[in-house]
């Protein structure tokens, strides 16, 4: 079962909408679980912003995968995949870039800057296994 962390000291003033948003996202990832047969039982952290993402990713968590979104409030997913690059504590971390977008010269700066992958989104239940394969 996933488990959505209480991140209620990171979200700010605006925690019930973001957490109604964390909720949708859990049914989501629910539901690719089931569907991708997932033995394991991984913990998701959901997060709304690539601040909030380095806030927690500087506590002390368990962390063994990024996968972001690269359109996000204030800073993008590449933003947020220098800052691990740049942090000797989370350089080891897969990051995985997830956008809508496909373009060609994003892409290559995102591996360019140790991304792992790109996702096109909608993330489709065949992408599960290779995702889950970088961990």
């Amino acid at each position: 079962m996933i488990e959505i962390t209480d991140l209620s000291q990171y979200l700010g003033p605006e925690l019930d909408k973001k957490k109604a948003k964390l909720e949708k996202a859990k049914s989501k990832l629910l539901e690719l679980e089931k569907k991708a047969d997932i033995e394991e039982n991984p913990r998701v952290t959901a997060v709304e912003s690539v601040m909030q993402a380095l806030v927690f990713l500087d506590s002390e968590h368990d962390v063994n995968m990024i996968v972001s979104d690269y359109c996000m409030p204030e800073m993008t997913g590449y933003d947020l995949l220098m800052e691990v690059k740049k942090s000797p504590r989370l350089v080891h971390l897969p990051v995985i870039i997830a956008s809508s977008d496909n373009i060609p010269e994003r892409i290559r700066k995102c591996f360019d800057g140790g991304a792992k992958d790109y996702i096109l989104k909608p993330v489709k239940i065949a992408d599960v296994p290779r995702i889950l394969n970088y961990i």
